[in-house]
């Protein structure tokens, strides 16, 4: 198969204790680029975006009542905790683990879960071109659009491949108006605005225009919407956490119309 190099990791593996002895084996520090390799005792291997080995009948564990210990020698100091790998209840081994290995693979992943992640199709009603002063104006975006998008990132290591999914999941919508009025934002993809909704019915996810554009230049408001995705990591050790959010949306002209009525 082939490596997909992304992003470089360290990680640290040891034995600590084989069939109730104690037993020290060399400290295994990545620290290279490329396929993969080893020399005397350093192991260099990437982020792999490939599907990982079929370790389906191993799982990771963190040893109950195991503390993180500082690793000798780092600056600035670095930690490990003691794991054990289980396979189908009758191999167990024991190895220590750096702590920051998952989450920098996950890091690895967020870069390419960002570049999966799309701006989706913004949605508007009355459509951009045809907005009016005192009506609603809803925003939103299709539900079947609104899904969580995930990478698998993983290292080999002599123990068994360590994995980390990274998943962004759509959260909130937020529409600047260009007209000098804050944002608005809601949580969720907002509802869909269809002719039986009528022009006085509310919206969660809604912005009303108190003044036209035609004021301004090129007679519209620089408006724009985004969509905030959150970005969560789960490893196969076991740990989880989050990642800086991801942001997408594009600008538009809003021309904001001003109705004129009739009295006899």
């Amino acid at each position: 198969m082939v490596f997909t190099p992304r992003h470089t990791v360290s990680y640290l593996v040891g034995i600590a204790v084989l069939a109730g002895l104690a037993i020290t084996s060399p400290r295994a520090y990545a620290t290279g680029t490329g396929s993969g390799s080893v020399d005397n005792d350093t192991i260099s291997a990437e982020v792999r975006y490939d599907v990982p080995p079929r370790d389906s009948a191993c799982v990771w564990e963190r040893v109950r009542g195991s503390a993180s210990l500082p690793i000798a020698g780092t600056q600035p100091t670095q930690y490990e905790t003691l794991y054990y790998r289980a396979c189908d209840d009758r191999i167990m081994s024991y190895h220590w683990i750096r702590d920051s290995t998952p989450e920098r693979i996950a890091e690895s992943a967020h870069n390419k879960v960002s570049r999966l992640v799309n701006a989706l199709l913004l949605r508007t009603a009355p459509p951009s071109d045809k907005m009016v002063v005192t009506v609603g104006t809803w925003f939103w975006i299709p539900r079947a659009a609104w899904k969580p998008v995930s990478v698998t990132a993983w290292i080999p290591t002599h123990a068994g491949p360590i994995s980390v999914t990274t998943t962004a999941t759509p959260h909130t919508i937020t529409y600047t108006p260009g007209d000098g009025q804050q944002p608005v934002t809601c949580k969720g993809p907002g509802t869909p605005w269809t002719p039986r909704v009528g022009d006085r019915t509310r919206s969660t996810c809604m912005y009303t225009y108190s003044r036209a554009s035609h004021g301004q230049r090129g007679r519209h408001f620089r408006a724009a919407m985004h969509v905030t995705w959150l970005v969560t990591w789960r490893s196969s050790l076991g740990l989880a956490g989050r990642l800086p959010n991801i942001r997408t949306g594009s600008t538009m002209n809003a021309r904001v119309l001003e109705l004129q009525a009739l009295s006899r």
